[in-house]
């Protein structure tokens, strides 16, 4: 048995995961579009990860007796 009564029915899924991913707010993320949420996540995993690099940067230096 085939679905066969809406052509464009792969456009409206899409259109709607769409609109749930990048316009709906969701409690979850308080009051954010996933998209929003994904970003600030993201965001803040680059700026650990950009200080872990500093510090490993610094005690190097410090190990080979580098100033700067």
């Amino acid at each position: 048995m085939e679905y066969s009564g809406d052509v464009d029915l792969e456009k409206k899924l899409k259109t709607l995961e769409n609109f749930y991913n990048s316009d709906r707010p969701h409690r979850v993320f308080a009051g954010k579009i996933p998209y929003e949420a994904l970003k600030e996540k993201l965001k803040l995993k680059l700026q650990s990860l950009w200080t872990l690099c500093q510090n490993s940067a610094d005690i190097f230096h410090k190990s080979i007796g580098l100033k700067l």
